[in-house]
């Protein structure tokens, strides 16, 4: 079991109790807090305690989301196959409520040196007589260096399965 107690820019509180999964809490928030008046409100912290009740860490946002987009990202989190563990230590390693839409997730580190070095707009391939492929970041870039600067980023999430996760609001 997992709790969150969500309290109100209002200073009203309540308190959901789930399973960990997605599912189950998407379910609890949709059955106890998607109805007047908890539609209508915004949170300023959320509480989430572990099953002893103990609180583990708190998610303060200056931008106070509301139960609409805490559903929206357990659903946008879970398509993205984040486990729920990986969906917890993000918003704990963070401090702050973090969307779907804040992240960026690569199933591996090569994946994402890829993603970001193979394109990059050195102009000599159009200019020189050469093969169409020849260009090969690997042989540009220190790979192991850039690895060990992402993997070593306050920002950079590490989640069960191994895929790497960037955080662009930390």
């Amino acid at each position: 079991m997992i709790s969150f107690k969500f309290i109100a820019t209002d200073g009203k509180a309540r308190v959901i109790r789930s399973e960990r999964n997605y599912d189950a809490l998407i379910e609890q928030l949709e059955e106890k807090m998607n109805k007047k008046p908890w539609d209508e409100k915004e949170f300023e912290v959320i509480e989430v305690r572990d099953k002893e009740n103990k609180i583990n860490f708190n998610l303060q946002d200056n931008d106070y989301p509301n139960v609409d987009i805490i559903i929206n990202t357990l659903h946008g989190f879970k398509d993205l196959e984040l486990t729920f563990g990986d969906f917890i230590e993000i918003q704990r390693q963070t401090g702050t409520f973090i969307s779907d839409d804040e992240i960026s997730v690569y199933n591996s580190i090569d994946v994402l040196l890829e993603d970001e070095l193979d394109y990059l707009p050195i102009n000599l391939e159009g200019r020189l007589k050469t093969d169409d492929y020849a260009f090969d970041y690997k042989k540009i870039f220190n790979i192991e260096y850039l690895k060990d600067l992402v993997l070593n980023a306050d920002n950079v999430f590490i989640t069960e399965n191994g895929q790497v996760v960037i955080i662009s609001r930390y």
